[in-house]
């Protein structure tokens, strides 16, 4: 609900009464608690009212990058069968003629529509108070709201085709957009990164977050409240890597899932299943597994990062930061390497005498290579390496990049990363029954179940 709080009173008034002048081109605001109050809005675009209002839905953003009148974007999802679900602008584009989409007939649909739901109160999810001098006056939108804030106007004719749309599926998106979602007017004040968007794009396109993901309260926190309150870079770093924390947990799961499976249908040795499983202990072996097993697609921010991550360790090395897990990187991809050129040739003919020389000589070519370059690093070890630098040498890290010019062009890339892999994480259908396991790994179920409910002790 609108409401009006006159200046020099403290009673507010409920605006329940909003008519349209199409002659005169302006909304009267009046309320049934006090029939002096009459309050005109001009409405300066050009009338195209021939969509029903009931069947759009208004969100409030604020975005500090994209506040210009000029910011008015189509907003598309990523799906075949839908095509523009709505539009995204600032509040002062409904208060100009004088912005590209003036003239634009689709555009000129959703500002009448949006106009009038906002006159309704139908904007933040609680009632929005401003104030004037009299009951009576002449004003325009931005004295009611702030011209900063920005709308977001959907149809429900086409989001109701997708089946079970809710906006906070969509939050790391408009994110990457720099939109964040806001339920009141207290909470506008918000400073972000600027983020360049093509002058020739009329368009954002806003991707849903993976079905498995949908509704985890910490993700959308981070994205409606986190990231909004803490734009120091160490802090943004650290806010990002929980989404890789939390599906790194997941992974582990649904990993010693397939474990119990195996066990089950007894495809695996006991010993297999063991190896298996404390390999399954270490962070990076779970992060590798993440990025090589559980994303429908690789995100493209991926050489980028690796290039980036490998160019910020490179100031730890004046202090001897982080030696020891590079040259293990380097030596597992080497050995990797070397263990897959022995099979190939192997594969070829085991028995030839030709073929062991061939091995040998493969051997001493791979192990005389120069230093990997950054393409053949892992992106999980590489982001996990910047990581543990971080967590464990930050004084270090201050010294040598106290303006933080290399750890803001890592997040960057890093938060397109983790942006992507939110959309694109997948997990496996792994079902069992519990009661036709093995004893051994019940009660091992059952030890992690109480050694981690009493780790404290």
């Amino acid at each position: 609900m609108l409401k009006l709080k006159l200046t020099e009173s403290k009673k507010e008034y409920n605006l329940d009464n909003v008519k349209f002048n199409k002659e005169e081109k302006y909304f009267s605001l009046r309320s049934s608690e006090n029939p002096e109050i009459e309050i005109e809005v001009q409405y300066l675009l050009n009338v195209v009212d021939t969509y029903n209002a009931d069947q759009f839905k208004l969100f409030s953003f604020v975005n500090s990058s994209l506040s210009k009148e000029e910011n008015i974007f189509e907003v598309h999802v990523d799906r075949k069968s839908v095509n523009r679900i709505g539009w995204a602008f600032p509040i002062q584009a409904l208060n100009s003629t004088y912005h590209t989409k003036a003239d634009n007939v689709h555009f000129l649909r959703y500002a009448f529509v949006s106009f009038q739901k906002l006159l309704r109160g139908e904007y933040f999810k609680e009632d929005h108070v401003f104030e004037l001098a009299s009951f009576n006056q002449e004003v325009n939108i931005t004295e009611i709201y702030n011209s900063q804030l920005i709308v977001l106007c959907l149809s429900t004719e086409k989001t109701n085709l997708i089946h079970g749309f809710e906006l906070s599926d969509y939050l790391h998106s408009l994110y990457s957009f720099r939109y964040f979602w806001i339920d009141s007017a207290a909470e506008f004040f918000v400073e972000s990164e600027p983020i360049e968007i093509n002058d020739d794009t009329s368009r954002i396109r806003i991707s849903e977050i993976s079905r498995v993901l949908k509704g985890d309260i910490f993700i959308i926190s981070l994205f409606k409240t986190h990231l909004k309150l803490n734009n120091h870079p160490i802090v943004h770093f650290h806010l990002l890597y929980q989404i890789v924390e939390l599906l790194i947990n997941r992974v582990y799961d649904c990993e010693i899932e397939k474990l119990l499976v195996e066990s089950k249908d007894k495809t695996k040795s006991p010993h297999d299943l063991l190896m298996a499983s404390n390999k399954l202990q270490t962070e990076k072996y779970r992060i590798v597994q993440l990025i090589d097993n559980y994303l429908k697609q690789k995100p493209a921010s991926t050489p980028d990062l690796i290039r980036l991550c490998k160019d910020a360790l490179s100031i730890f090395e004046k202090e001897k930061i982080q030696e020891s897990d590079k040259s293990k990187i380097v030596a597992d991809l080497e050995k990797h390497k070397i263990l897959r050129f022995i099979d190939n040739q192997i594969g070829r003919n085991p028995a030839s005498e030709d073929n062991l020389s061939e091995i040998r000589i493969g051997i001493l070519s791979i192990l005389e290579k120069e230093k990997l370059q950054t393409t053949d690093i892992h992106i999980g070890e590489a982001f996990y390496t910047f990581r543990n630098a971080v967590v464990h040498n930050l004084r270090g890290l201050a010294q040598l990049d106290y303006n933080f010019e290399q750890f803001n062009q890592i997040n960057i890339q890093f938060e397109k990363y983790i942006i992507d892999i939110l959309s694109s994480y997948q997990e496996p259908d792994t079902s069992f029954e519990m009661e036709e396991l093995p004893l051994a790994w019940l009660l091992y179920l059952e030890m992690k179940s109480f050694f981690e409910d009493n780790s404290n002790l």
